[in-house]
């Protein structure tokens, strides 16, 4: 075989190399692994396993009662090397003693193995919980060079997709691929099958998300809804201190949901800034108490223009719109990010 297998005038060997069935288990952000139930399957040919035929080079299973195809054990054949190339834990789930080769009248063969695998993927959760993450499944025969064997990728057109999926993760797609690994002097390919995930955020909006919003609107409306008196600057003081103290419960929930890695999740920076907006309320609660009566309380009703424009106007009610403008517009940009 020469350098180049362009220039050979003997094909390569192929070898196809199909995912038949995947089940995704977890998928751990902080070990950043990808754990998944497969089955694999490889198919080659033997011209020496073919039914013998009566023409030469034609294999007729009428010649042999119609029989296109028998199950064989594997260890009675030639098996090629296909190994999960990416896999901390690869556990294969039926061991060779339950294992069937099917074997078809043209020398064509068949093995399923199914395993269940454990496989390093870089995930990434800057977006938490409206995150997607790709993992692949490297499949290779590193003892064969490229230039004698050529492998093939194969994806099941009858499996969906979204079988793949769980509770926590959907599956959007599965796409087969197919990359050189090696150097100058040794090449070999690589099957590649990735899987594109998608998490699934019902439980984080339900239980942290929309209470973090209610609770800031609501303590929003406690602190800025009547103007603030010295009277009642306790009463809206224990307001927004209440809310701080409820919002400690949340983020304890979102400090045990959140993976731990370097980057801090959009929903841990979303909780922050509801934080961040009651506690800067309730220091202008502290700071800007209101002194006096109203100027225009004892006006005539000639003058409720001018009061109704002082109302409108007046520092409890600015305050309000701004707090809520602010409180609305993070929850729609943390909202934003969520695509189906």
């Amino acid at each position: 075989m020469p350098d180049n297998w362009t220039e050979s005038k003997q094909p390569r060997f192929p070898i196809v190399v199909g995912l038949a069935y995947s089940k995704i288990i977890e998928l751990d952000a902080g070990r950043q692994i990808f754990g998944v139930a497969l089955e694999i399957y490889t198919q080659w040919s033997d011209i020496r396993l073919a039914w013998k035929a009566k023409d030469y080079g034609v294999w007729n299973p009428a010649d042999y009662g119609g029989i296109q195809y028998i199950w064989v054990n594997p260890e009675d054949v030639w098996i090629p090397e296909n190994i999960v190339g990416n896999a901390k834990v690869l556990d294969e789930i039926y061991n060779e003693d339950y294992l069937s080769l099917k074997l078809w009248f043209n020398g064509t063969l068949v093995l399923a193995r199914s395993y269940y695998a454990e496989l390093s993927c870089p995930i990434d959760v800057g977006h938490f919980p409206f995150d997607r993450q790709k993992c692949q499944v490297v499949t290779m025969a590193v003892s064969y060079d490229r230039n004698q064997v050529f492998a093939a990728p194969m994806v099941n057109n009858d499996f969906d997709a979204t079988h793949t999926s769980n509770g926590e993760w959907s599956c959007k797609d599965i796409e087969s691929g197919i990359e050189v690994w090696g150097g100058s002097n040794f090449k070999f390919d690589v099957v590649t099958f990735t899987f594109t995930f998608q998490r699934v955020p019902h439980f984080y909006i339900y239980v942290i998300v929309l209470p973090c919003l209610i609770l800031t609107t609501l303590s929003i409306i406690g602190m800025f809804w009547r103007p603030n008196e010295q009277e009642e600057q306790l009463a809206k003081l224990g307001i927004g201190l209440t809310s701080l103290v409820s919002m400690t419960v949340l983020m304890d929930i979102v400090s045990g949901a959140i993976p731990k890695t370097i980057k801090f999740p959009l929903l841990g920076l979303y909780v922050v800034i509801s934080i961040a907006i009651i506690a800067v309320a309730c220091v202008i609660v502290v700071v800007f108490p209101r002194n006096g009566q109203c100027p225009f309380k004892d006006m005539d009703k000639t003058q409720s223009i001018r009061l109704r424009m002082f109302t409108f106007f007046s520092s409890h009610v600015v305050c309000h719109a701004i707090f809520q403008i602010l409180n609305v517009a993070s929850f729609a940009v943390f909202m934003s990010y969520w695509k189906s």
